[in-house]
């Protein structure tokens, strides 16, 4: 638990820290024209060692996280649940997704000395919005699977379960809101909630050892 714990705040850190260590001037924007999106990748070309790290490093600390916010509902749960299960299958889903849109770009980024092309450009960068786009219904079934779980199984603080809830609905309806301003903030608000049940995770596995000492 406090492995998964620790991972999910270092996913949390290396996602902000790995993105503004690779961002180069203001990415297009999602229905930008072309040759934008071919101009940002070839400013951003020299970063194309970096690109996979940035999503890579970070996907396999979050996926401890999942494995342990698993393991948490589990025994609350006298077993295996659909709350536990889904929670995985979310969380791995939540992963490849992420994984495909950060490939897509990487692509982009390499091909750029290659003959990329505006078409080309648009392309991949049309494929790696949308994979990020679709990552957030993994994030909001992670959400929703590991609030109502601990909700039922008291796995987590009422306020953390109740938070996932609606954090969760929030990703599920924000694709449809893409092209506003808003529709980043259950992304931000999904973080946080990452920190928060890292910080229970590692602060109950520090408490679990002292309390069968004392008994």
């Amino acid at each position: 638990m406090q492995v998964g714990g620790i991972a999910g705040i270092l996913f949390v850190a290396f996602a902000f820290g790995l993105s503004l260590v690779g961002a180069n001037g203001e990415p297009a924007s999602f229905d930008a024209p072309a040759k934008d999106w071919l101009t940002h990748y070839r400013n951003s070309h020299d970063l194309f060692l970096l690109a996979p790290y940035s999503a890579g490093v970070p996907m396999l600390l979050f996926l401890l996280f999942v494995a342990a916010l698993h393991m948490r509902l589990r025994p609350a749960a006298n077993g295996e649940s659909l709350p536990s299960i889904a929670v995985l299958l979310f969380g791995g889903v939540t992963a490849a997704l992420l994984l495909a849109a950060a490939g897509a770009a990487s692509a982009a980024l390499l091909r750029v000395g290659h003959g990329l092309d505006e078409s080309g450009a648009s392309t991949l960068s049309g494929l790696a919005n949308e994979f990020f786009v679709m990552s957030f219904f993994g994030i909001g079934g992670l959400l929703l699977a590991a609030g109502l779980g601990a909700v039922s199984s008291h796995a987590l603080p009422a306020w953390l379960a109740w938070s996932g809830i609606v954090i969760g609905l929030a990703s599920v309806i924000a694709p449809g809101a893409q092209l506003t301003a808003f529709w980043l903030i259950p992304f931000f608000l999904f973080y946080i909630w990452v920190v928060a049940v890292s910080v229970v995770l590692i602060r109950d596995a520090r408490s679990s050892p002292q309390q069968k000492m004392g008994n």
